[in-house]
């Protein structure tokens, strides 16, 4: 049974005693018909007590009675009744029992107790047993019964209204999506809801009375790990508030699960690392080219170092039209959700320029709108670099094949005219008109074979003779003689002591010195300075690497000139075989490009700085060596004549033709075939009957070094003097180191011929 409220207002908001709590109740609320039941005492206290509730102005209270107390409980079981008045008068010891028996019938029904003596123990033993208040019939009147039974039912309608809060609040502490669990104060488990049984993956019954186990040190937030049973671990963030468990103060703990959110965190912080530390620049660009955020690499890229910090935005860093032709359509189709690349060269705030690939990928929002651009951008300019150097290379070396290959077959047609004329200025006397031709034809050879010896320098297969070299009395003696012929040149020389040595074919380096020094003079038409510099240079793996050389040691020769200096593009091309700045006649264009295949011939390279109006500077580097120098004396060729058997092989016609004549004619028994599978048979059939085999290097089919070897297996001892129009370098030089005798360079004439030849036959 409920109070009817009168006022809207809570009185007891603004009143906190209980007797001003009672006089506003009383002048506030009224109360719904009631049912008292009376069990025991006789017709006068019953008429008494129903004259009292008569004369109630605050209460309309029907009254039932029973003699006994199985009757009231009788009368309980047929409900209505809304309190109890039990007379215990005249009981004895049964008072208690029978007031226990009653309050465990009827537990939801208020008991007043009703005796005729004035016993405080028992008052208190009746209280305890459940009664709500202990009435001594003499004192009793009509005010204070219904000021008793309206506290009475005051109480009872207030246990009701706070058992249905608790039971709300049970519900939506059970029905939580949030685990919930109720900790004492000394740490113990009261009470756990469905979702903290889900969480810790156990049953409320074993959790109840055991240790929480997450420290608690009073309200508050944190983030705890909690250890399944299943060895599993989750994170959740847990609140604590101090609240009341009944009588007992504890912790209210609520629970959320966020090992979902952190493991997102720590996504989204890994992600983020990788997109600040990204070599790469990338930025969020709104579709009218704002940066909304952007990596270090980006703002490295596009802040410069007076920028005021604010937000980049990039028509006003990028070159207009760059941004207008590039920048814009790739935005326009990333608005259309499309992603798209381009790959261009990008001019930076700092001027800098990049050669650039540049994605444009959507950015969406949770509805799949696209809102943003995700702008990333790799720096390919090294690599760009590297592939121009790498096509660069590849056509050098396949010119310098092909600059080889014509150089090998001019050789063997100069080896015809030398051969011829030889024989000619042999059977020429002195006084003869045309010996003067013959010689004459003899110095175009000699010039012809220059130009060969030039295109197997660019070919890297020059090297003829390697030595030790001191580099600084090379460098001298070439300057020296070429500033001998251009007096209106200064020349300043500035040479490092303890120089290293290098082991070089020293014609070959003097050739590449004296391209440079001319190359240098002719950019200093009306005179100028030419400055030569050495020094010794230690390379580091990255310095070497990015040079194409091992590192290590190396000496370096400086030639500077202050010339007209060189424009970008003829710094690109001043090595390639045929170009020339020069006009019509004045040049072949073969000195720097062969220059370029000597020294990198020798395992070094060459390095050029310059600009226009400022000069160049040409930078030869070399690997040092520590091999001793040896002195060198040459000698003149003269005609020694023989008398050994030969065995001649060449597969051009012309020259086998000629070398078996040169060959009779220096006093030789000449056995002459033009392949290598013929020579092996007649080798084979007269093997102590030859002397010495001239065998060519290049045929077809079975070459020299074939060749070479299965008469090497015929008899190991076979005397092999090998001739080529290919230099020693390469192919020749790997067919001498197993063991050939001798190499000799065509086109050669009668008396280097007859040299080289006694070179081997005689002891």
């Amino acid at each position: 049974m409920s109070p009817s409220k009168v006022n809207r207002a809570s009185p007891w908001i603004r009143h906190r005693d209980g007797k001003r709590f009672l006089e506003s109740w009383r002048e506030t609320t009224t109360f719904d018909p009631c049912t008292i039941l009376m069990i025991g005492g006789d017709i006068v206290d019953r008429r008494m007590l129903n004259d009292m509730l008569a004369r109630s102005r605050g209460l309309s209270c029907a009254l039932v009675t029973a003699d006994t107390i199985d009757g009231g409980l009788r009368c309980l079981g047929g409900g209505g009744i809304d309190l109890v008045i039990a007379d215990l008068s005249g009981r004895g010891e049964n008072r208690l029992q029978a007031l226990r028996r009653l309050g465990e019938e009827a537990s939801h029904i208020p008991i007043l107790v009703l005796d005729d003596r004035d016993d405080p123990q028992l008052a208190i033993e009746a209280i305890r047993e459940g009664a709500e208040d202990y009435l001594v019939k003499d004192h009793i009147h009509a005010a204070m019964l219904e000021r008793v039974i309206c506290t009475t039912l005051e109480r009872r309608a207030f246990r009701q209204t706070r058992q249905q809060h608790r039971s709300r609040q049970n519900t939506l502490i059970a029905d939580n999506a949030d685990a919930m669990v109720v900790v004492s104060l000394n740490g113990m488990v009261r009470f756990v809801n469905p979702a903290a049984e889900e969480m810790f993956h156990r049953k409320l019954e074993a959790l109840i009375g055991t240790p929480f186990g997450c420290p608690i040190t009073g309200a508050g937030r944190t983030e705890v790990d909690i250890l399944r049973p299943d060895g599993r671990t989750t994170v959740s963030e847990m609140h604590v508030v101090v609240a009341a468990w009944g009588d007992e103060k504890v912790y209210l703990a609520t629970l959320r699960d966020i090992t979902e959110r952190k493991a997102t965190e720590t996504a989204l912080r890994q992600y983020e690392r990788i997109f600040r530390s990204s070599s790469d620049a990338i930025a969020v660009i709104d579709l009218n080219g704002g940066v909304a955020m952007a990596n270090r690499s980006f703002n490295h890229w596009f802040r410069s170092k007076n920028h005021s910090g604010g937000a980049v935005k990039l028509p006003e860093v990028l070159d207009k039209s760059f941004y207008e032709e590039s920048i814009r359509p790739g935005l326009r189709r990333c608005a259309l959700g499309k992603q798209n690349q381009l790959q261009a060269w990008m001019t930076l705030t700092d001027g800098r320029q990049k050669y650039t690939t540049m994605t444009f990928d959507p950015l969406h929002d949770e509805d799949a709108i696209t809102t943003a651009c995700i702008w990333t951008i790799r720096d390919l300019s090294e690599t760009k670099t590297l592939e121009k150097q790498l096509r660069q290379s590849q056509k050098m070396e396949a010119i310098g094949t092909l600059a080889g290959g014509i150089a090998h077959n001019f050789n063997n047609l100069l080896m015809g005219i030398q051969g011829r004329s030889s024989l000619m200025l042999l059977d020429t006397a002195e006084y003869d008109p045309f010996r003067e031709h013959l010689h004459g034809i003899e110095a175009l050879v000699k010039e012809a074979s220059g130009l060969t010896k030039q295109l197997l320098g660019y070919a890297r297969g020059g090297k003829y003779d390697p030595v030790p070299t001191d580099v600084n009395a090379l460098v001298s003696k070439n300057l020296h003689m070429f500033a001998s012929t251009r007096k209106e040149i200064e020349i300043v020389e500035n040479y490092a002591l303890d120089m290293w040595r290098v082991e070089v074919d020293r014609s070959q380096v003097s050739q590449v010195l004296l391209n440079i020094f001319v190359n240098a003079a002719q950019a200093m038409p009306d005179g100028g300075r030419l400055t030569v510099k050495t020094t010794n240079v230690k390379l580091s793996s990255r310095s070497a690497d990015a040079c194409g050389v091992a590192e290590g040691r190396y000496v370096a020769i400086h030639v500077s000139d202050t010339g007209r200096g060189m424009a970008r593009g003829t710094l690109q091309r001043i090595f390639d075989p045929f170009y020339t700045t020069k006009g019509p006649g004045r040049g072949t264009g073969l000195g720097l490009a062969s220059a370029y295949g000597i020294v990198r011939n020798h395992n070094g390279f060459i390095d050029v700085d310059s600009e226009i109006g400022e000069g160049a500077c040409f930078s030869i580097y070399l690997p040092a060596t520590d091999k001793a120098i040896l002195s060198h004396n040459g000698v003149r060729h003269r005609v020694v004549k023989g008398s050994e058997t030969l065995l001649l092989v060449d597969d051009e016609i012309d020259v086998l033709e000629i070398g078996r004549q040169l060959l009779r004619r220096l006093g030789y028994t000449v056995k002459a075939v033009s392949s290598g599978a013929e020579a092996l048979q007649i080798y084979e059939a007269h093997p102590a009957a030859i002397d010495l085999v001239l065998l060519d290097m290049v045929m077809p089919g079975m070459g020299g070094g074939e060749t070479f070897d299965r008469l090497r297996q015929i008899n190991p001892a076979v005397k092999v003097l090998l001739a080529s129009g290919y230099s020693l370098e390469g192919q020749a030089e790997q067919i001498l180191a197993r063991g050939c005798d001798g190499f000799i360079q065509k086109p050669f004439d009668i008396s280097a011929l007859s040299a080289k030849l006694r070179s081997l036959l005689d002891p």
